[in-house]
């Protein structure tokens, strides 16, 4: 009888330790769910700053290095410099203007 009551004892304890176990195995789990909803909000919040901030800044520098491109060619059409080049040989002006 007393081996008995104490391999019932023991199962007890055993069957304590596996739901306590599986209860800590349940909790680590959802503290690892609730660490990924954190780091997937962080991500999303990251993500954000990056479609709201900087995508829009380097698409306005962007067009501000095309919009310098074609002042910069305006500038040397007014120049009448066409590929960089200076008139060569007293070339007249009107050669240039399509006179």
């Amino acid at each position: 009888m007393l081996i008995v009551l104490s391999s019932l004892w023991r199962a007890c304890e055993g069957l304590e330790m596996a739901m306590l176990s599986s209860s800590l195995l349940l909790l680590s789990l959802i503290d690892l769910v609730r660490i990924l909803i954190a780091l997937w909000s962080n991500f999303l919040i990251s993500l954000w700053i990056v479609e709201i901030l900087v995508i829009p800044g380097l698409l306005c520098l962007f067009h501000l290095h095309k919009i310098l491109r074609i002042l910069q060619r305006i500038f040397l059409w007014e120049c009448n410099l066409p590929n960089n080049l200076p008139f060569r040989d007293g070339q007249s002006f009107r050669l240039f203007t399509h006179q």
